[in-house]
């Protein structure tokens, strides 16, 4: 019996196409997709290491060792961090991904507690802020010192809150020097100033627009506590400690005035002001030097401006 033979007329054309069948099999079962972008990362960055550790006494100055829970932003990491008290010299800070080195002089006080507070000006790279301050401690000496003060502020958003230790100065001029200490405000309007010593202090929420700098009644928005100062015992907790935020409204002035015919002319101010309010005090004084209490309404397009008739 012959053997059946299998002719292959043209051994290329047959390569070819077994080529081509496997290639339309493995692009069947696996299809490549763009992967998904995911959802917005919102969770705050955490502090999860630290050394040497808060706490640490008796130390010298020299390089503390931050690490993150996720790579931070470097161009937040330089007004992230506050020393208090404030340092002679600023703080040397170098970043690499998750992981910050700050650098302290070796020329520190005796016997004092420094605090060192991540403020909420520190993000990830994601652009999400810490959820709250954290605060570290180190003493010169041979303990931290444990006093709090804490409360919340009502009323604005973007809040930082100042404190100052004094003595018998007059505590008036404080609120018009730089502060001792600073610390930022959580989104639900609560704060906290951990590790201070015994002593008299004064206290002020500031806008972040003054945070760290002497108070500017005129274009900051700020409050004050009740009490003309607090009076810190050796490891109290002062809390309930809370102030509500304004801003001083600007003076009520006229920027310039326009007359726009023989009938009718236009008073521009610098904030709008109730109409019953200018009853009887806007006057127009005539050619002949007669005065006559003027006609007026508030201009339809600019509730600041008055149209006079």
């Amino acid at each position: 019996m012959r053997k059946k033979e299998f002719i292959i007329p043209n051994k290329t054309l047959f390569i070819y196409l077994i080529v081509h069948v496997l290639f339309f099999i493995l692009l069947s079962c696996a299809v490549i997709q763009v992967p998904s972008g995911g959802p917005v990362d919102t969770t705050p960055p955490e502090l999860v290491a630290v050394t040497p550790p808060s706490g640490t006494i008796q130390f010298s100055g020299g390089e503390i060792h931050l690490r993150f829970s996720e790579y931070m932003d470097e161009s937040t990491v330089e007004q992230g961090f506050r020393v208090f008290p404030r340092l002679n010299e600023q703080l040397d800070i170098s970043f690499k991904g998750d992981e910050l080195f700050l650098e302290l002089p070796h020329d520190l006080a005796p016997n004092q507690t420094y605090v060192i507070t991540a403020g909420r000006g520190l993000k990830d790279e994601h652009g999400v802020p810490l959820a709250e301050p954290v605060h570290m401690a180190y003493s010169t000496g041979s303990e931290i010192a444990r006093g709090q003060i804490s409360g919340q502020v009502f009323n604005e958003n973007d809040i930082a809150v100042h404190l100052w230790r004094f003595n018998d100065e007059d505590i008036d001029s404080l609120f018009f020097t730089k502060p001792d200490y600073v610390t930022d405000v959580t989104d639900d309007g609560y704060y906290q100033f951990k590790y201070l010593s015994p002593g008299r202090y004064q206290i002020l929420s500031i806008g972040n627009e003054g945070a760290g700098l002497p108070l500017d009644t005129k274009r900051m928005r700020y409050g004050l506590y009740w009490k003309n100062h607090l009076e810190l015992g050796e490891n109290d907790s002062l809390t309930e400690i809370n102030m509500i935020v304004r801003k001083e409204p600007q003076p009520f002035r006229l920027v310039k005035g326009e007359w726009n015919s023989s009938r009718w002319g236009r008073l521009f101010f610098n904030r709008g002001l109730p109409t019953e309010k200018l009853e009887g005090k806007i006057i127009l004084v005539t050619e002949d030097g007669v005065s006559v209490p003027a006609d007026f309404f508030h201009d339809p397009l600019d509730s600041k401006n008055l149209i006079l008739t």
